[in-house]
């Protein structure tokens, strides 16, 4: 028998982007972030994905429990732009949050990539 579509055991769950109304599929175990960028999307970032900058938080709206944990550098980055205060639930960010089966999340500025001009 084989598993539904974006169900947890899909081995590429549908990643949801609302307000930039865009949809990709993951790896399992993939970042949002990495998924996006092999799909050809820019996620606005200025760390490039290093949990510095915070810049690619996104809100989940459905699915939060198909990411994976939050790691040390993740909770330090959301503690900080929290000013020390403890990170919301809702509140991940790209470059750190692994994708484990379908999720929804609202962010901006999320866009396909310009072709390099030739």
């Amino acid at each position: 028998m084989s598993a539904r579509p974006n169900s947890p055991v899909d081995p590429e769950p549908l990643v949801t982007v609302r307000v930039s109304e865009v949809r990709f599929t993951a790896h399992v175990g993939e970042t949002v972030f990495a998924a996006a960028g092999r799909h050809g999307y820019a996620w606005p970032t200025v760390c490039g994905g290093k949990a510095d900058c915070t810049r690619c938080v996104m809100e989940v709206l459905e699915g939060e429990e198909n990411l994976g944990p939050m790691d040390r550098d993740e909770r330090a980055a959301l503690e900080e732009m929290r000013w020390r205060g403890e990170p919301r639930s809702w509140e991940r960010l790209a470059c750190r949050a692994t994708v484990l089966g379908p999720v929804t999340v609202r962010r901006r500025s999320v866009r396909r990539r310009e072709p390099p001009a030739t």
